[in-house]
């Protein structure tokens, strides 16, 4: 995964501006759950580490855990959020001020299921709102 990690971040360098907002979105295939978070050794710094660094002057934010620091945000177990692993994600980084900043205002796992056919895919969806605002 850290060549993934690398080639995103080329991408990320050379299509993004630090002038406006950067959103990353998806199945990174990454566990961050809390215990992957917190180790500095775990496949979860790296990819922040190395997203974080083709961003520069601004401050990669993982909306899941800033909104809900508490709770796993399971999106492999379509039966719950509560259970399975966390690898897909909204991932965020604003502008230095002043300049128009999107701020994480809810992020939620939503079950994908149909009636017919229970799971429409293999991973739960992420969906969030955020609120464009000029700090």
């Amino acid at each position: 995964r850290p060549l993934q990690y690398a080639e995103m971040a080329d991408f990320i360098k050379q299509h993004s501006s630090p002038d406006f907002p950067f959103l990353l979105l998806g199945d990174l295939n990454t566990k961050g759950m809390e215990s992957f978070r917190k180790d500095e050794t775990s496949p979860y710094t790296a990819l922040t580490t190395t997203l974080s660094n083709a961003v520069p002057k601004r401050t990669l934010q993982d909306t899941w855990p800033l909104l809900h620091p508490e709770a796993l945000g399971g999106t492999t177990h379509q039966e719950s959020a509560d259970i399975g692993k966390r690898i897909d994600y909204i991932l965020l980084a604003n502008p230095s001020e002043p300049a128009l900043q999107l701020t994480p205002k809810t992020i939620s796992v939503d079950l994908y299921q149909d009636k017919r056919v229970v799971a429409l895919s293999d991973h739960n969806a992420v969906t969030a709102q955020f609120i464009w605002s000029k700090k």
